[in-house]
């Protein structure tokens, strides 16, 4: 039997820690630029101003790049068309060894 690479992502639970922690702080940011944006919530006098909102909105996007990143790293890694499946070029040199 194979050992799973480290390269294979089962599931998001697979992510490291402190890529899912910067994922909470984003979405934590945006609900809260969300949250003043939209005067649910008292702001400080420098977050109600446009600059201080933009600030916690880029910021939250900011957080949330690292993640998206790495999955779409892992799920790249995947895909055959791109010719770097490993496992389906394995497979083809053994049916070529087999068949010599």
């Amino acid at each position: 039997m194979e050992k799973p690479s480290n390269r294979d992502m089962k599931s998001l639970s697979d992510m490291p820690k402190p890529i899912i922690i910067i994922e909470i702080i984003g979405i934590i940011l945006l609900v809260i630029a969300y949250l003043y944006i939209n005067q649910y919530m008292t702001s400080p006098q420098w977050l109600g101003t446009y600059t201080g909102q933009l600030t916690l909105v880029v910021l939250g996007v900011i957080c949330m790049i690292p993640p998206a990143i790495h999955i779409v790293w892992r799920a790249i890694y995947r895909l055959t068309f791109l010719g770097i499946d490993h496992k389906s070029t394995n497979s083809k040199k053994k049916k070529e060894n087999n068949e010599e």
